[in-house]
């Protein structure tokens, strides 16, 4: 990033910090030892991020029969990772639900990051991609440089979309020329201010160039599920560009797991994971 660009972010006194509770539990669930209890532990210094919780777990999106009351019983009925899942999209949600310019839609762009994060769970799953768990977070936080550009540089933010919107640029093509940098370049910078895990900052900063760091499994993951959340119709209003996911390079640095690709079925297979992250980002306003 270049210096300019970083002495102005800097300058900011308002830029988000992740929630207390959301950077712990990464911490934790980048750690061999995580458990119920220890997680259980954390969140009960925030009893308002657990209602919160509990109230997400219970929502029409899970569909449960039975009440769940208590943090214990949604860890039993859920899932560590779901729980975990839950708490960093609230938090996502808490830290950048504020007003931005017009024409960028933020109930759509955190839509994006759901449909991201839960294709990029389940590209792991049916591929059996050996990771950590944290392709959710992730998939949720590759795109929250976007957030900082259209949140907090309005006058940018305004010359970027109109140079998309009217003069045919992609988003990174139109960013480098306003801002001499762009989103992945200042959610990276965002990324160590909040001290996230060093898999998770390259992701944000190379979703766009998996050649970069292709030992990182993540890239190109979120690289393929970004791509298809823009497939699947949820991009900004302003982009007209058309997506095609099954030319993208990353698909190379994934191949000694995903063999040859029927696209059209698993483009089948993912759909479910649209209308099921909608229903989460729903679920979580």
């Amino acid at each position: 990033m270049n210096t300019n660009l970083e002495k102005k972010l800097d300058s900011i006194n308002n830029i988000p910090t992740l929630p207390s509770l959301a950077s712990q539990l990464l911490e934790l669930l980048g750690s061999v030892d995580v458990s119920m209890t220890k997680i259980s532990k954390i969140m009960e210094v925030d009893p308002s991020m657990t209602a919160k919780v509990l109230k997400t777990v219970n929502s029409a999106y899970y569909g449960l029969r039975k009440k769940v009351d208590t943090l214990r019983m949604a860890f039993v009925i859920l899932g560590l990772n779901e729980v975990s899942d839950i708490v960093l999209g609230l938090s996502v949600v808490q830290t950048f639900s504020t007003k931005t310019n017009t024409e960028f839609d933020l109930k759509r762009f955190l839509e994006h990051s759901a449909i991201t994060a839960n294709i990029s769970k389940k590209l792991t799953k049916l591929f059996r991609i050996p990771t950590h768990g944290e392709e959710f977070t992730a998939g949720i936080l590759h795109n929250i440089g976007k957030t900082i550009i259209h949140q907090y540089l309005e006058e940018d933010s305004k010359k970027i979309i109109d140079l998309v919107k009217n003069h045919g640029l992609s988003e990174l093509e139109a960013e480098r020329i306003i801002l001499d940098s762009d989103h992945c370049e200042i959610g990276s910078w965002l990324g160590k201010k909040w001290k996230l895990p060093t898999g998770i900052i390259q992701t944000i900063e190379y979703h766009h160039h998996p050649e970069a760091f292709p030992t990182n499994l993540l890239v190109p993951i979120v690289n393929i599920a970004d791509s298809y959340a823009n497939e699947f119709g949820y991009k900004q209003d302003y982009i007209n560009s058309e997506f095609k996911t099954e030319e993208l390079e990353s698909w190379i640095f994934l191949e000694k797991f995903t063999g040859e690709i029927n696209f059209e079925e698993l483009k089948e297979k993912l759909e479910p994971e649209v209308e099921a992250s909608v229903n989460f980002i729903n679920s979580l306003f």
